[in-house]
């Protein structure tokens, strides 16, 4: 056989096999008609120019073998067959078929979708959540204010209070923390005994004043039961005219030193006070006359501070409350003076009145207190503002972060305690809810892929078989090779 020959017969079967080849990949044996999109069609199969599920790569089938008008089951829902395709009838309780496909069954659980609360349409507003198909108020612990956190899935600041997740009592908070102002801390500040600014055992200042009877000794409270600070008030019985000692808790005397002067026989021993005249030093400070030739230098009671001689009540910016605290300079409360509570106190109505590190809590009354900044709405130094960070809506040890997956965006998951971009879903309730991947693989198939049909083969090509090879050739082994392996011709 010569060159040409042989090469027209190779050319002809080859021919033949691509055609045989591109028909298969093409053309496959496919099923399962009427779908619109790949996600109509089960795994490894797509959908077709003429939709119709095919195989992705060309080979075997995705016939479902679903005869006409038998029953079968789609998710959540009941179905029947039809031209091979098990087609979407009736929604199991609770579950809603919302994007009208026929295909994939009853996809919402409108029990608990707060996007398709009840019914495809009811969509629950900011601050409540879907219970049992009714939008509900977001104000129990595991759907907590207005983006619903779930404070019961955490480890610390557990139930909801006045909206935000915080505590009751120390059983809310982790095991070595206490419940501090509906905030759980992680110490427990106590001013008692302390003034003067002293430490409070976490960083901050005790100005409150010292309890009846006691007075201030440079930062501690001591009692009042000397000459120079007696009774409950304190007073300094020395810079009186008479009863210069301090007896039980009341000047007095105890000898007709006493009072004063040439009045050794005035004290009357049974009343222990001076008889020949009694100092008059009631709601008087400052070291004005007593009448009785001395001067009133005791302190004012708690609630009023001594201004021109007189004791007058601390409700004013720079004498606020029963301390007198100064609001302008040392408090944390605010830079007013108000009554948030019901009782005198530094307050604010702005966070601008509040010192670095606090708010003000207004969500009581238009009359707030300044509070440490905590919580989620108001997070570490610059009391930041976690409820729309891409980080994590939780506030973690002065930081924005994340608890759990319901603490990200919907397109991130709770990775250690930061939100991370991740493949995982979150379901309709806010949590999440891991992708089908049985094969252990991260590289999903493309079922939005689409073969170009546009540059499909001509299925109509037919070979030329009228230059087809001479079959009934037969070689004429006569004219066998020369020695040198050439052909003559």
């Amino acid at each position: 056989m010569s060159k040409t020959v042989r090469v027209k017969v190779l050319a002809a079967v080859l021919g033949s096999i691509l055609i045989a080849v591109l028909a298969c990949t093409f053309k496959p044996d496919v099923g399962t008609r009427g779908c619109q999109s790949n996600e109509d069609c089960r795994e490894g199969c797509i959908c077709l120019a003429d939709m119709v599920c095919g195989p992705k790569d060309g080979t075997g089938s995705c016939e479902s073998g679903c005869p006409d008008d038998d029953p079968c089951e789609l998710p959540n829902a009941g179905g029947i067959c039809s031209e091979d395709l098990c087609v979407f009838q009736t929604c199991d309780d609770g579950w809603a078929n919302c994007n009208e496909k026929v295909l994939d069954g009853c996809e919402v659980d409108v029990r608990n979708d707060r996007n398709h609360c009840g019914d495809c349409d009811t969509a629950c507003p900011e601050g409540e959540w879907c219970r049992t198909g009714v939008c509900t108020t977001c104000d129990t612990d595991e759907h907590c204010g207005p983006i619903c956190r779930d404070c019961a899935a955490r480890p610390t600041n557990t139930r909801c209070v006045r909206g935000s997740c915080g505590c009751q009592t120390d059983s809310d908070c982790a095991a070595d923390e206490y419940c501090v102002d509906s905030l759980c801390a992680d110490c427990l500040p106590s001013c008692e005994g302390k003034c003067n600014g002293a430490d409070n055992g976490c960083g901050e200042r005790c100005d409150g004043p010292c309890p009846a009877g006691l007075w201030c000794a440079v930062q501690e409270c001591k009692p009042c039961d000397s000459d120079a600070r007696c009774g409950e008030l304190c007073l300094d019985c020395r810079s009186q005219g008479t009863n210069k000692a301090c007896v039980g808790i009341a000047c007095g005397c105890n000898t007709g030193a006493n009072c004063g002067a040439g009045n050794d026989d005035s004290c009357d021993i049974g009343t222990s006070t001076c008889t020949d005249c009694q100092p008059d030093c009631a709601g008087k400070c400052g070291n004005v006359d007593d009448g009785c030739g001395g001067v009133c230098a005791s302190l004012c009671p708690a609630g009023q501070y001594c201004s021109a001689g007189l004791c007058r009540d601390c409700n004013v910016d720079e004498h606020c409350g029963a301390g007198c605290v100064d609001c302008t300079s040392t408090s944390v409360n605010g830079t007013t003076c108000s009554e948030p509570d019901g009782e005198l106190a530094c307050a604010c109505s702005s966070d601008a009145q509040c010192r670095p590190g606090y708010w003000c809590d207004l969500r009581q009354s238009a009359i707030g207190t300044c509070a440490p900044c905590r919580s989620d709405e108001h997070c570490g130094d610059t009391c930041d503002d976690c409820s729309t960070n891409e980080v994590g809506t939780s506030c973690i040890d002065g930081s924005c972060g994340c608890y759990v997956s319901r603490d990200c965006p919907l397109d991130r998951s709770c990775q250690g305690d930061t939100c991370v971009e991740s493949e995982i879903q979150p379901d309709a309730d806010g949590g999440t809810e891991e992708p089908d991947a049985s094969d252990g693989s991260d590289d999903e198939p493309d079922y939005d892929y689409e073969p170009d049909y546009d540059d499909e083969p001509d299925y109509d090509y037919e070979p030329d078989y009228d230059d087809e090879p001479d079959y009934d050739y037969e070689p004429d082994y006569d004219d066998e090779p020369d020695a040198d392996g050439e052909d003559d011709d």
